[in-house]
């Protein structure tokens, strides 16, 4: 992929280094940015590979195969987090969801044979807040 490189493109118009396009101006005799086969070439490679790496054939007639692709190729519901499993990043994973020893359930009360809250005695649930059922005393039976 690139930006417009043609001679006149508007030279850093995003930034250095950043070409853009420009309508021109023909009060100060600056002409509107001349568009070639390079970039259209890109431009057309660039949207029709992504409909095709989702499994689709292009049509003329459809304006959404873009998006329809983006969405089989990124929200595809069929192996969800098979990704994960296939990076062999399974681990990092868990790490990143805070999992560690397990995930209470949320909005649950459950019985904890301890007098010390939970979230002082197992490392990974240190940041999570846990309520007292009823405001009872939070006590070992």
């Amino acid at each position: 992929m690139h930006r417009i490189d043609t001679k006149t493109a508007q030279k850093d118009k995003f930034g250095a280094g950043k070409n853009g396009f420009t309508r021109g101006n023909p009060q100060t005799g600056t002409p509107a940015t001349d568009l070639d086969d390079d970039y259209f070439d890109m431009l057309q490679e660039e949207l029709c590979g992504v409909v095709e790496a989702s499994g689709a054939s292009l049509e003329k007639g459809r304006n959404d195969q873009l998006l329809t692709a983006l969405r089989a190729l990124l929200l595809s519901r069929k192996n969800p987090f098979g990704d994960i499993k296939s990076d062999g990043t399974v681990k990092t994973a868990l790490e990143n969801l805070g999992l560690g020893e397990g995930a209470p359930a949320i909005g649950v009360p459950f019985f904890w044979p301890s007098a010390a809250m939970p979230n002082t005695v197992i490392d990974s649930w240190s940041g999570m807040v846990f309520l007292k059922f009823n405001g009872a005393k939070f006590f070992c039976l």
